[in-house]
């Protein structure tokens, strides 16, 4: 900081200029040169300038100066122009200090005018994006702690622009007691730094029905050089219907295992060139297995009396499968320990066009239906035999008695 009198009143007046409110860059750069003379001295045989971007501003210019002492004006390690003084003499150490000091100054005012600047556009672009978007928008002033809810925010939890106030215990008043904490803490640990690159979180939020409605929360903070958040900004979205999509998903899941499960009907599905990705215990218990593990990942061939046997099979069936057709056959299966099995198999292709993708086969166990007619064949051919005996005799008996 440059020592002096002269130097001190000059920073203070250009202070003074540097904080007046609603002032346009141009008009502030202006009335800051105005202050420079105030640091000189000899100043009215000076000449002062800003050249920023393409703009020049001037003051008391002569025609000709035997010196010319200059600073860059710096925004971002960029130089985007310069301060420069014009003099017929030569600069005291004090006041080439003063001068880097003011062009330091000056830098950073520009700097901060163009982001005020870049900002309202960018405003103006979020605006127009709020406005066409289906989502909630909400925009967090961690320094004065303000909150910009859109009206699409409030209208998801059922309620108009005007019913809700633009404060933060909108936000955490609706949350559900269960969520409330959780979310509160994931915020902090948040905006603390360095465990979420993102927010991103999904709770419920009380409806003006009084119903809860599930929403997906995400933004992202605005930091500072020391990595101090000093704004947050993102969307709410309603997810209820996909949470209870997935809801309802994970119920049928739920009831389709629990069939799978404890069907009394052995079920398959194969994958990648007739191999067993997965079965229930039921086929484990017809095949002679311990438990559908065991029968992971084996290949069909494991189940069919022969190589010839196995190959007609696919020969024939899986090209019926690729005509999506469904269909039930009768067919001997192989046990585990390679004793045969009657059986009915039903197969259905997940996609026609391409059978590795996976096939579903259905098999019940027909011995018990076998053994019957085993037995109903025995039973025939035993009262076939009484018959023809019964006849013989009978015959006999008519040639006796003639």
């Amino acid at each position: 900081m440059p020592k002096g009198l002269k130097a001190l009143k000059c920073l203070h007046a250009l202070s003074r200029v540097i904080e007046t409110p609603d002032i346009a860059l141009e008009e502030l750069l202006s009335d800051s040169l105005d202050q420079l003379p105030l640091g000189f001295e000899n100043s009215a045989d000076l000449s002062f300038t800003i050249t920023y971007r393409d703009k020049t501003i001037e003051r008391q210019v002569k025609t000709i100066y035997e010196f010319s002492f200059s600073e860059p004006i710096v925004i971002a390690e960029k130089k985007i122009g310069y301060l420069e003084v014009n003099s017929n003499h030569t600069l005291s150490d004090t006041e080439l200090e003063l001068l880097a000091v003011i062009a330091e100054r000056l830098g950073r005012v520009i700097q901060r005018y163009e982001t005020l600047l870049e900002l309202e556009r960018s405003r103006e672009q979020f605006m127009l994006a709020v406005k066409g978007s289906n989502d909630g928008i909400w925009d967090w002033d961690l320094r004065t702690n303000s909150l910009f809810l859109s009206a699409r925010w409030k209208e998801i939890l059922g309620y108009e622009d005007n019913e809700l106030p633009n404060v933060f215990a909108t936000f955490s008043d609706n949350l559900h007691p269960e969520d409330k904490s959780v979310v509160e803490a994931y915020v902090q640990k948040y905006l603390q730094g360095g465990i979420y690159d993102v927010y991103d979180r999904e709770f419920r939020m009380r409806h003006k029905d009084g119903t809860y409605r599930w929403i997906r929360a995400r933004g992202q903070a605005v930091r500072d050089e020391c990595g101090v958040p000093f704004r947050m900004a993102g969307s709410h979205t309603d997810v209820t219907s996909i949470k209870e999509a997935q809801e309802q998903l994970k119920k049928t899941i739920n009831e389709f295992e629990l069939i799978f499960s404890n069907s009394y009907i052995g079920i398959m599905f194969l994958r990648g060139g007739r191999r067993l990705a997965r079965c229930n215990q039921r086929l484990a218990e017809i095949l002679g297995y311990a438990s559908p593990d065991e029968m992971l990942g084996i290949s069909m061939r494991q189940l069919h009396l022969s190589e010839e046997r196995y190959h007609s099979f696919g020969d024939e069936y899986y090209e019926r499968l690729r005509h999506g057709e469904q269909f039930q056959v009768e067919y001997q299966l192989c046990r585990k320990d390679g004793t045969s099995v009657w059986c009915t198999l039903s197969g259905k292709a997940l996609d026609v066009a391409d059978l590795k993708k996976g096939v579903i086969w259905v098999i019940d166990d027909l011995e018990p239906r076998k053994e019957s007619e085993r037995e109903l064949m025995q039973i025939n051919e035993a009262l076939e035999a009484a018959t023809a005996k019964a006849n013989a005799m009978a015959a006999q008996a008519e040639m006796a008695n003639a």
